[in-house]
């Protein structure tokens, strides 16, 4: 039990003395996922793989892969989500595992404008809207719509921020 440790707190000490001295970026990224991987097996007693590259950050393990930072929509993200047109994919996150996707966009558009749409767009691609809530509160709106399309769960967050309008995209397989 001593020894696991030991090699990971060696390990997670080897990365901070190699990421402060005269080693390039490729070999601190190398240790930095080593050291993720040794700690993340020894948590999960599995094999894991882990990547980081440009600021993103990918888990593999026999259950699936978790994917986190991307700017693109993933592959597996349901199809008939509506994804507001002219939006910029600001971050993702997805886990094949859980079936569980996150999808953050920003628009220039305003505010009643992507909630009309989401509102819409929604009933019409097949998903049963069940409940939303809307507040406003320091001249800033915020909608969380909810809704099922029979296989996903999906929570759409509209809000106002700074002039620009932030909608995150929360699709699960739903749970049984």
């Amino acid at each position: 039990m001593k020894k696991p440790i030991i090699l990971v707190v060696f390990l997670f000490a080897a990365t901070l003395v190699f990421s402060g001295c005269f080693l390039t970026d490729w070999a601190t990224k190398k240790a930095s996922e080593t050291v993720t991987e040794a700690i993340s097996e020894q948590a999960t007693n599995g094999d894991v793989d882990v990547d980081f590259d440009e600021g993103t950050f990918t888990v593999e393990t026999e259950e699936g892969t978790v994917s986190i930072g991307q700017t693109e929509i993933p592959e597996e993200f349901p199809s008939n989500v509506p994804v507001y047109s002219g939006a910029t994919v600001v971050w993702t996150s997805s886990s094949t595992a859980d079936q569980a996707y996150w999808v953050d966009l920003e628009s220039t558009d305003d505010f009643d404008t992507v909630e009309t749409y989401y509102n819409e767009q929604l009933e019409s691609n097949g998903w049963e809207v069940t409940d939303t809530t809307t507040y406003t509160a320091d001249g800033q709106s915020t909608t969380i719509i909810y809704a099922q399309d029979g296989t996903n769960d999906l929570v759409v967050t509209v809000s106002s921020s700074d002039g620009k309008v932030m909608i995150s995209l929360n699709a699960m397989a739903e749970q049984e």
